[in-house]
């Protein structure tokens, strides 16, 4: 459990510093802004291919009709990817709800904490 947030940590672009000593609340911040930065890749890989779809669209070939047939025509380009934002449960009084893998993350950081106070 440890190594798997460390390293999901790492992954987000916290440092080990970070990880150990930092408020909690930031390696879910870096999840959050990893997240969003995944999904501005995503849009403009997306982008880039329907641009080159449509440059492809307007080439002589297809001016001509030379892929008037099955066999040669330009199959029709994939559909802008959706995700869902990541949105925080909270209970009726508006308090965060946690996952357990976020409970056991909380629990062990307390614990380190407690650990470095002596």
């Amino acid at each position: 459990m440890e190594t798997e947030l460390l390293e999901s940590a790492l992954l987000y672009g916290m440092t080990v510093e970070q990880y150990w000593h930092d408020n909690p609340q930031l390696y879910f911040r870096y999840r959050n802004a990893f997240i969003q930065k995944q999904k501005m890749i995503s849009h403009n890989i997306w982008q880039q291919g329907a641009v080159i779809k449509s440059a492809l669209m307007s080439s002589p070939l297809v001016v001509i009709g030379m892929t008037d047939t099955k066999k040669y025509k330009v199959p029709k380009y994939i559909e802008e990817p959706k995700f869902d934002d990541i949105k925080q449960k909270t209970d009726k009084d508006g308090n965060k709800i946690l996952t357990e893998k976020e409970k056991e993350f909380e629990r062990l950081k307390a614990r380190i904490f407690f650990d470095n106070l002596n």
